[in-house]
């Protein structure tokens, strides 16, 4: 294998460890997920890049369930009864002393 094949290899897979470190260190939920697809399909090319079936079978689990977290926090959240809209009358107090 050339050189230079073998360089660009090896930033694919550079690139899938920044993406992982850069999730592991975030804070807010959907950013996290991007930055988790990102790694896991760099990872996949590289496994795929190298043969290796342990790290593509990983990323092949792990890059579904990201997506799909994902689309749960993309999708608005269903109305709950806690939160519905009721018409309550209101309270009165009874007259005191009567």
């Amino acid at each position: 294998m050339r050189e230079d094949a073998v360089l660009w290899i090896e930033a694919v897979g550079y690139a899938g460890t920044g993406f992982t470190i850069l999730a592991y260190s975030m804070r807010r939920l959907i950013p996290l997920r991007i930055v988790a697809i990102l790694s896991s399909a760099s990872f996949l090319v590289y496994a795929g890049l190298i043969g290796s079936a342990p790290l593509a079978l990983m990323e092949v689990i792990l890059l579904p369930i990201n997506a799909w977290r994902l689309v749960e926090l993309l999708r608005p959240a269903p109305a709950r009864a806690s939160q519905a809209v009721r018409s309550v009358p209101p309270v009165t107090s009874a007259p005191r002393g009567s």
